[in-house]
């Protein structure tokens, strides 16, 4: 993968999938006050995906054909952002060698609802529409941000992959 580059995939799922997925989103129990980094103030609501679900195996089996066999699988979590909360730019792991996926399970999208994905690069700001059955993934060390939905929750899923050689991100699992 090039540094800087943001690969997009549509169509990620089957349609049944989903719809599993989406459901999945409506029915998770969350915890308020995830940080994306540990001199940030809390934003948004996360949900653990657990190993023991038929999500977690769908994504994690799904991601590591991208991303072979030289990085080590790290979580996935669920984030929920209701209508109007903004996030901070932040990078998921401090060095590039970490890969991180974002899946939009939303149904439907429209422009004006808002949503996308913000990347700051080359100091320059792009956003990624959160287009239905979407999953992008980059460089786990590219400034991003979350930015909501007008009028409601935003969805996504952050599955994680760290290079085997640096052991001490597992202080990072609940960023």
């Amino acid at each position: 993968m090039e540094t800087n580059s943001i690969n997009i995939i549509d169509d990620f799922f089957s349609y049944e999938d989903l719809l599993d997925i989406n459901n999945f989103c409506k029915n998770a129990v969350y915890v308020f006050g995830s940080k994306d980094a540990p001199d940030l103030p809390p934003t948004g609501m996360t949900h653990t995906v657990q190993p023991d679900t038929k999500i977690y195996d769908l994504f994690k089996s799904s991601t590591e054909k991208l991303v072979g066999d030289h990085l080590l699988f790290h979580s996935i979590l669920l984030n929920c952002f209701a209508p109007n909360e903004n996030a901070y730019f932040h990078t998921d792991f401090p060095i590039k060698e970490c890969v991180t996926f974002i899946y939009y399970p939303n149904i439907e999208w429209c422009l004006n609802w808002g949503g996308e994905t913000q990347f700051f690069i080359n100091e320059e700001i792009r956003g990624i529409i959160p287009k239905p059955n979407r999953i992008i993934y980059y460089d786990s060390n590219i400034l991003h941000k979350a930015t909501p939905y007008r009028d409601r929750h935003r969805f996504t899923f952050a599955v994680k992959y760290v290079a085997p050689e640096y052991p001490f991100l597992e202080q990072f699992k609940n960023y």
